[in-house]
């Protein structure tokens, strides 16, 4: 994802200190779309949640292009594209499934998952117990799956559910 963000899209990608914890956002995209800022701690420690950020802001890049345009201020992009507490972030919730589709895609996830649960199927055999619920293990195979992708299991989680239980 960095180098679609940063070579492919030809974004600058703008650590900012502090990001997450005095603006209580991750990252936010510049409006005339040059810049993507996000929390230097995400970025800079390659974590789980900063990959995801960078596909996260892609999906308003792709979806929302012209909404961004219009945003003035980190205040500005949290009432309109965060909904700012509205629970009405529809933008946001596009946003994520976007992430999760780049960076889960659905066969390799399909893959994956299908490798996951049958270990766990014989791990439960092993231990003399049967997996009617496979619900049950999702959570489970969450964590080995967002390792495998670079995701947290909760994003793990969520793409299983919308990709793969929900078809």
């Amino acid at each position: 994802i960095e180098l679609i963000v940063e070579i492919d899209l030809d974004f600058n990608v703008v650590p900012k200190k502090g990001l997450k914890n005095i603006h209580k956002i991750d990252a936010f995209l510049s409006a005339d779309l040059t810049e993507l800022y996000i929390d230097n701690d995400d970025y800079m420690n390659e974590t789980n949640r900063g990959r995801f950020s960078l596909a996260h802001e892609m999906g308003h890049f792709v979806m929302h292009k012209e909404i961004v345009q219009t945003v003035t201020s980190i205040d500005d992009w949290k009432k309109r594209i965060l909904g700012d507490g509205s629970r009405r972030a529809l933008l946001e919730n596009e946003a994520n499934d976007f992430a999760g589709c780049v960076l889960m895609p659905r066969q390799a996830l399909q893959k994956e998952y299908d490798q996951q649960m049958t270990k766990a199927e014989q791990e439960f055999k092993k231990l003399g117990l049967s997996l009617k619920d496979t619900s049950v293990v999702d959570s489970y195979i969450a964590v080995a799956i967002g390792k495998v992708f670079g995701v947290s299991q909760q994003a793990a989680e969520i793409r299983i559910y919308k990709a793969i239980k929900r078809k």
